[in-house]
Parts: C-alpha cells; structure tokens; sequence
C-alpha cells in the first residue's frame, strides 16, 4: 500500500513539474519573447557609396564592373526577434549593383531600395523565404515580410527569383525604366503579390506570380504571366496606355483584370481567361475610357473560358466594353 501511495506521488510530482515548464513556454513565447530573441548581425547597410567599403565585395561600381553581392545566406526563421530589419538596404548611391544566388530569410524588408543617384540594381537568382516575426508586447507586435521595396529608382532589373512565404509582397514605387522576369511569387497571405505604384516604362513578363496592382502609372508591359489564384488577378486604377497581352489568369476567386474608373488605353488581347470569377457572369470588370479588349490591328481578342456560343464577351462595369473577337482557343 505505502508503494502505491509513493508511485501516486511521485506521478503527481512529475505531472506538476511538466505542467510548470509548458507554462513556462507559453509565457516565453507569448508573453515575454524579448527574454530569448535573434539579434541579427549579418545585415547590410548601404547609404552611400562610400559604404561599399566596409563590406569588401568585388567589383568597382562600373557598368563593366559592378559591384556583386552573391551566395549570402541572411535573416532568420525565428519568430521572435529583437526588432524590425530590413536585410540588405541600399540607397544613395550611383554604383551598379548585382544582388545574385543569395537566400533571404524574413526580416520587415528582405531588400529595400530606394532615391539612387543612377547606376543600376540587378536582383537575380535568389530565394526570399517570408517569415512572420513577433516583437514582443509593446513593440511592433505581429508583422509581415516584405519581399522587396523599390522606390525613386530606375534601372532596376528583378529576375529568376523565387517568393515564398509569409509575406505581403512587394513594391515597385515610382521606378523607371525596369523590369520585373522570371520570378515565381507565392505569398501564403493571398495579398496581391505585386504592387506597382507612379510606375513609368516597365516590364513585367514571364512571371507565375499571385495578383498584380497597379495605379498611377502608364507605359507599362505586362505579357506572357501566369497569374491565379488571387482574390482579383490584376487590378488596374488610374493608368494610361497599359499593354496586357498573351498572359493567363487562371482561378481568380474575383475579376481576372478589374480596371477601374480612371484607367484609359488600356489594350487586352490574346490573353486566356479560365474559370476566373466562377460565381460571377464575367471574368472581367471596366469602369474606365477607351479601353480595347482586342487587337485592332489583328482583329483578335482574347481566350474565355465561359464564351460557350457567343459570338462576343461582355465584360462587367460601367464602360460597356466588349471582346467583339473572341478566341475559339488559347493563344
């Protein structure tokens, strides 16, 4: 009997010291993160050329020999974390730069950059891993990646990438004469992946990415994209003379492309539209001016996949737009 009464006691005495340490955890990770953080020592911090110095990377600057950041692993996965940072920040400077085969690891920004004074920024062949970071009560609280941040720039040239990850995405603002290839952009927040904002002369093409934005902005290429899975696949708001062209939009749980009520010029052709919107009665919305849904030139429009035996699509919104030449298969 004293045995038994020994055995209840000692299994007592452990359930109440494992009760003690899960607590202990809770209250670590929820309560009190800033006791155990990630202070992040690997960043890098460019505010003017002549900071390139202190890092040691090749090259002089020059078009024909830029400077290169390559093969860098930064960030971390940890959730807790002392405070915001931003990964790689360049800014102010007029040095050609190559970002390449380097993986960031969460962070506010993985990559900001912004007001060059010419030059260039290549950002090629790198993985982004978004991560949602917690900094305590009365800090910043939860808060998501960035991808990327590009603003006052031109010359920016994003390529062979990959997103993916917690993350809102990333921002083109007020850049010029750039482009934006070959990049795979998955964000578990289903937030529009990309946001291009006072936008001039850009490229974006090739890419599977998950929702486009676009607004004040105009001579602008968006051709050969897969986009899917959004809420809406492109959102167009005041914009002039947009090319969209021989992309697909496929599953958008809204309107594939949605162009608001100040977006004039805007030429959509050869492009497949499939099961977008499916509880709607079109894939595309236009509240804007003079919008075209085909190819003047050609006499083509674009691929649906709800035609059925029309001859013709209407497309939802106050424009009354039409897709007059609508194609019997996808581009």
């Amino acid at each position: 009997m004293k045995s038994d009464k020994k055995r209840v006691k000692k299994l007592v005495y452990v359930l109440l010291i494992i009760s003690v340490l899960l607590v202990s955890v809770i209250l670590i990770d929820r309560v009190l993160p800033f006791i155990f953080v990630t202070r992040l020592r690997n960043t890098i911090e460019i505010t003017s050329d002549g900071d390139f110095v202190k890092y040691d990377f090749p090259g002089n600057g020059s078009k024909d020999n830029p400077i290169v950041i390559a093969d860098l692993e930064i960030g971390t996965k940890n959730r807790r974390i002392r405070k915001a940072y931003q990964l790689i920040e360049i800014s102010n400077t007029s040095y050609h730069v190559i970002i390449e085969n380097c993986c960031l690891i969460g962070g506010a920004t993985a990559i900001s950059v912004g007001s060059l004074r010419g030059g260039s920024i290549t950002i090629r062949n790198n993985s982004f891993i978004g991560v949602e970071h917690y900094t305590g009560p009365g800090c910043e609280g939860y808060f998501t990646t960035l991808f990327f941040e590009i603003w006052i720039a031109s010359n920016i040239n994003v390529a062979n990438n990959t997103f993916e990850g917690r993350s809102w995405g990333m921002i083109f603002a007020e850049v010029y004469n750039s482009s934006f290839s070959d990049n795979t952009v998955s964000t578990e927040h289903r937030n529009i992946g990309l946001e291009i904002h006072k936008c001039r002369n850009l490229i974006i093409e090739k890419n599977l990415v998950e929702g486009i934005g676009i607004s004040d902005s105009d001579y602008l290429n968006i051709t050969d994209n897969v986009i899917s899975g959004n809420r809406p696949g492109l959102l167009i708001g005041k914009v002039y003379y947009i090319f969209v062209a021989r992309n697909t939009f496929l599953n958008c749980t809204n309107y594939a492309i949605k162009l608001y009520s100040e977006s004039m010029f805007v030429e959509i052709f050869h492009n497949s539209f499939l099961d977008n919107n499916i509880d709607g009665v079109s894939q595309a919305f236009d509240s804007g001016i003079s919008n075209i849904w085909f190819s003047s030139l050609y006499l083509e429009g674009n691929f649906w996949s709800d035609l059925g035996g029309n001859l013709n699509y209407t497309i939802d919104g106050s424009a009354g737009s039409i897709d007059l030449y609508p194609l019997s298969s996808p581009k």
